[in-house]
C-alpha cells in the first residue's frame, strides 16, 4: 500500500495551487489529500467549487499562523474584503509599498506548529505550500524555533519582501536568508513559489 500524502496549501487564494499540484503524479487525488487554507471569505465559494466535493480535499476559512486565536486581517480599505483579488494579510507591513494598511476585520488563525503535529499522525509526508502575504517569516520562524519543522517534506514559498517599504525590506530579507539556510542544512527542500 503507499503512503498517503498531504499537501497543506496556505493562502490557496483561488486554487491556482491546488490545480496546478494535483495534476501531478506525485500529489494526484488518489496518493495525496488536500488541506485548503484561505483567510479571504470571498475566495471559499471559489474553491469549494474546484475541489468539486472531493472526499481527499478539506477547505479552510481560517488563516495559518503562530498560534490558534482571533488575529486581525488588514489591507487597503473596506473594498479590500469582497475583492478576492486583494492580498489581505495578518502582518500590517505587508503591502505598504502600495498604501497604508488599515485593519478591517478579524480571522481565525491555526497554530502551524500544532496544525504539523497533528497531521504528522495520519500522514508519513507533509509538503506545505505558503503564499501568506507575509505571515510566511513569522510561522517558519516559530515551527524552526519548536522543531515542528521535521514533520515538513518539502516547501513552496512565495515571499513578500517586494510589497514592503524599503526600510522595512531589508530586515524581511534577513530572515529569508536565514529561514532558507535552516530548510537546506536540514535537507528540506525550499521552492520558490510566485
Amino acid at each position: 500500500m503507499e503512503t498517503k500524502n498531504v499537501f497543506i496549501d496556505a493562502g490557496a487564494h483561488l486554487g491556482k495551487a491546488f490545480t496546478g499540484f494535483k495534476r501531478l503524479d506525485k500529489f494526484n487525488l488518489n496518493r495525496c489529500d488536500y488541506i485548503l487554507i484561505e483567510a479571504n471569505k470571498e475566495c471559499i465559494n471559489t474553491l469549494k467549487s474546484i475541489a468539486n466535493g472531493g472526499q481527499e480535499i478539506t477547505i479552510l476559512n481560517k488563516a495559518l499562523f503562530t498560534q490558534d486565536s482571533m488575529i486581525q486581517l488588514y489591507g487597503e480599505n473596506v473594498h479590500s474584503l469582497t475583492n478576492p483579488s486583494e492580498g489581505l494579510s495578518l502582518i500590517q507591513d505587508h503591502n505598504t509599498m502600495y498604501w497604508p494598511a488599515s485593519p478591517l476585520t478579524s480571522v481565525e488563525s491555526i497554530d502551524a506548529s500544532r496544525f504539523l503535529v497533528e497531521l504528522s499522525k495520519k500522514y508519513e509526508n507533509i509538503y506545505l505550500k505558503l503564499d501568506i502575504e507575509a505571515a510566511e517569516y513569522d510561522v517558519l520562524e516559530k515551527i524552526i524555533h519548536d522543531g515542528s519543522y521535521m514533520h515538513i517534506k518539502e516547501l513552496w514559498i512565495e515571499w513578500h519582501d517586494r510589497y514592503m517599504l524599503p526600510e522595512l525590506r531589508h530586515h524581511y530579507i534577513e530572515r529569508q536568508t536565514k529561514i532558507e539556510a535552516f530548510f537546506s542544512a536540514h535537507k528540506i527542500p525550499i521552492n520558490s513559489w510566485n
